[in-house]
């Protein structure tokens, strides 16, 4: 499953390279300026490989398919160092405006921004896992955000999807980014009761179960 960027709408048809022995369908989640396209690939055979082509109405992707049943990605998602750079002068535009907002409030000179926001994250999560290569060293939050900080290893083998458990303790797709660092952190940008980690299918997947301590989410 490849996922396209937030927002982002295709503008024509995938062009394939290989229309037997691959098999492409569209898929969407979200609404609104959140809505994520998605395109589903399945092999017919193993050990072929493709090309594939999809043009959009921000960037043109070209891809190499590979079909290999040892080493199966179920999702694949990207960076875009140039939407994050802008994403992150908007939140420090929108910090610096509610510091104003605050300090004329109260009448009273604003608080640095590191020490708001030391006093807006919350530490109160539990993680439980039996396999501790993809168990979160450190999972937090502020106020609009959750993040989860990864064990360095995990930069060697695959990465785990995230989701969001529903009251019905299904899983649910959610956006989430990798943020730059020596540590990989996976940043979520909503809070959340019950996050899940998954790696794998099946009675074999690998799960970690993370899970808000006291506090409630309105």
């Amino acid at each position: 499953m490849i996922e396209l960027q937030a927002g982002e709408e295709m503008t024509g048809e995938p062009q394939l390279g290989d229309t037997v022995r691959w098999h492409i369908a569209p898929a969407v989640y979200g609404s609104g300026p959140n809505k994520t396209q998605m395109i589903v690939i399945k092999p017919t055979d193993p050990d072929v490989e493709t090309n594939l082509v999809i043009p959009t109405d921000r960037r043109t992707y070209y891809l190499r398919l590979l079909a290999n049943p040892k080493d199966y990605i179920a999702r694949t998602t990207f960076t875009y160092p140039d939407g994050d750079a802008a994403a992150w002068k908007r939140h420090a535009a929108d910090v610096e405006r509610d510091h104003q907002l605050i300090a004329a409030a109260n009448d009273r000179p604003p608080m640095l921004p590191a020490i708001r926001a030391a006093e807006e994250l919350d530490f109160n999560y539990v993680v439980t896992a039996k396999n501790s290569a993809i168990k979160p060293t450190k999972v937090f939050s502020d106020t609009a955000h959750t993040y989860f900080r990864m064990p360095e290893a995990i930069k060697a083998r695959e990465a785990p999807a995230l989701f969001v458990v529903n009251a019905e303790g299904k899983d649910e797709l959610t956006n989430y980014r990798v943020a730059d660092g020596t540590v990989p952190t996976y940043v979520v940008d909503r809070l959340a009761d019950h996050f899940r980690l998954r790696l794998g299918v099946g009675k074999k997947a690998e799960v970690v179960e993370i899970k808000h301590g006291t506090r409630e989410r309105t």
